[in-house]
């Protein structure tokens, strides 16, 4: 008997959970009817199953194992709703959900929770639109991104195949290498050092109030003495630095001064002509040229054999007649050991700041009528 009411309740219980959830599909009144029948009639046809199963013939025994599937109907189908409204309820909605709302099939409900979501997603559909655009902005931009680092990388990637050149005038190139990067740090160091000292000893002589051909000599002798010590050790007496001066009657430019390593050159330089000469090619491109790499314009005098190699640059604002009267030149006897030098000074333009100097002793002084009167 204890087995037969524990099965009763048991069954109980599943068809009202069954019962339950069709009812909680609020569907119109006429289908709760029509469940509400067959609710019934399923749950008569489960107790006489039942009571056939258990042999169960009196009339006592029958009501109380009814009793008891009722029991179990009725707890489950109430417990059951009150757990779907819980579980269905809006937390966000005050209203409260009734069950006499599922019984009757009442669906205002479920048309204030279907517009309560439709008003979010009218209200959350711009917002996911700019959303969107922002992410397609990001991916494009990812996109460029990566199409550059894919260029950097490649043009990295061809570093070792490829050797680096930078170009020097007049217009030639010129391949990067060890030597040159592994002696840029006191090549720029000496070079500055160098622009300083000219720097300062230009502004000190510009402080006279008037100087002598002899005065304007000894200043060009300071220069040329800055630049071989400062860049080449300034003992070397494999290095010439020197001015010229043109002569307007030979029309050959000739010395104005000259050293080698820190030493005065007493004795007369070689004439260059202007024409078909590095000195003429300087005037046209206003660069220094060095003559390893521009040997076209190259004016072989009798000792080319002696100074290997050299730079030419002529101050081509400074001019009497239309010609350049003043240059400026560096010669070496060793044109392997300065090579780099030589590179790195035309490079990085060591006649601008002479320029700049020497221009600015032309304002104060006059320099074609110290040198000329």
């Amino acid at each position: 008997m204890l087995y037969a009411t524990i099965c009763f309740i048991s069954i109980g219980a599943i068809i009202g959970f069954m019962f339950t959830l069709f009812l909680i599909n609020f569907d119109g009144k006429w289908k709760l009817l029509l469940e509400t029948l067959f609710g019934i009639g399923g749950s008569g046809l489960s107790i006489y199953t039942l009571c056939d199963f258990f042999m169960i013939y009196d009339q006592k025994l029958k009501f109380i194992t009814t009793t008891s599937y009722i029991f179990g109907f009725f707890i489950s189908t109430i417990v059951s709703l009150m757990v779907m409204c819980r579980l269905i309820k809006d937390k966000d909605d005050n209203d409260i959900l009734r069950i006499r709302d599922i019984l009757l099939g009442e669906k205002s409900y479920i048309k204030t929770y279907y517009k309560k979501r439709k008003s979010e997603i009218e209200n959350k559909l711009p917002l996911l639109e700019e959303r969107e655009r922002k992410i397609e902005q990001a991916e494009k931009a990812l996109e460029n991104e990566r199409k550059y680092l894919d260029t950097e990388l490649d043009k990295l990637s061809q570093l070792g195949t490829k050797k680096l050149k930078f170009v020097l005038p007049d217009k030639k190139s010129i391949y990067l290498n060890k030597e040159f990067v592994d002696s840029l740090p006191s090549y720029i160091s000496d070079l500055s050092k160098c622009i300083s000292d000219i720097k300062d000893h230009t502004y000190m002589f510009s402080e006279k109030n008037i100087i002598s051909k002899n005065d304007l000599t000894s200043y060009f002798l300071s220069v040329a003495l800055f630049i071989a010590q400062d860049l080449f050790g300034g003992k070397s007496r494999e290095v010439r630095i020197h001015f010229r001066l043109y002569n307007e009657q030979s029309q050959y430019y000739e010395k104005l001064i000259a050293i080698v390593g820190s030493e005065i050159l007493s004795k007369d330089m070689t004439p260059i002509p202007f024409g078909n000469s590095m000195i003429q090619r300087s005037f046209e491109c206003k660069r220094a040229l060095i003559k390893s790499i521009n040997s076209d314009f190259d004016y072989q005098s009798n000792n080319y054999t002696v100074w290997k190699d050299y730079m030419t640059y002529t101050f081509y604002n400074l001019k009497r007649n239309d010609v350049p009267y003043l240059t400026f030149g560096i010669s070496v006897k060793n044109e392997v050991r300065f090579k780099t030098l030589f590179y790195f000074l035309n490079y990085f333009k060591i006649e601008q700041y002479l320029e700049e100097y020497v221009e600015l002793i032309d304002e104060k002084f006059n320099i074609e009528n110290v040198l000329y009167n």
